[in-house]
């Protein structure tokens, strides 16, 4: 029930039945051929046993709620969005590093950006700051001999940091952006 159009989507596939994602059980995939879920439904062994689904798809970028070893023994194929919204969010990052820079009024080439993490987003970011002339120092990367360390990122961390961003709260970032917009001094 999650997934804006799916009728319109894959109904030229055949019959499709929308529930919401945590009420979907056993019984409701038992006759199914393929499933679309979000996080809310954990694709398991327990939920598709004894069904003849031969395909799971999550239309979400986290992995956690599908078994997917266990899909894999069963020979059920998979495929997820992970990496589908990579490009806006390294754009979004992208930005909020441009914006830093006009806000202490340096160059690019004066800064280093720190990327932690060099997946689906983080390869984007790192292209795009390049390309800009930040220079950067990457976590997870590889450079044949080491990881190269870094010692700040520009992501935003889980658990209790959760609503700081660049070390600031949200609230105090927005009033900081504003402040130095209404002095005149960030321009792109």
């Amino acid at each position: 029930d999650a997934l804006p159009l799916a009728q319109q989507m894959f109904r030229h596939l055949g019959d499709i039945h929308l529930l919401p994602g945590r009420a979907i059980d056993a019984k409701h995939v038992k006759n199914a051929d393929a499933l679309i879920v979000r996080s809310r439904t954990q694709v398991n062994q327990a939920l598709l046993a004894h069904s003849r689904v031969q395909f799971v798809g999550s239309s979400v970028v986290g992995l956690d709620h599908v078994d997917q070893a266990w899909l894999a023994h069963q020979g059920i194929h998979f495929y997820s969005a992970q990496g589908c919204n990579a490009n806006s969010v390294s754009e979004y990052i992208i930005t909020l590093a441009v914006e830093q820079a006009c806000l202490r009024q340096q160059d690019f080439a004066q800064l280093t950006l720190g990327v932690v993490g060099v997946g689906h987003v983080g390869k984007r970011v790192a292209a795009k700051a390049q390309a800009l002339g930040f220079k950067l120092l990457l976590m997870g990367y590889w450079d044949g001999v080491s990881f190269i360390p870094v010692d700040f990122s520009l992501h935003r961390e889980k658990g209790r940091n959760q609503q700081k961003l660049f070390g600031l709260k949200k609230k105090e970032l927005k009033k900081q952006f504003r402040k130095k917009r209404q002095q005149g001094t960030c321009s792109y």
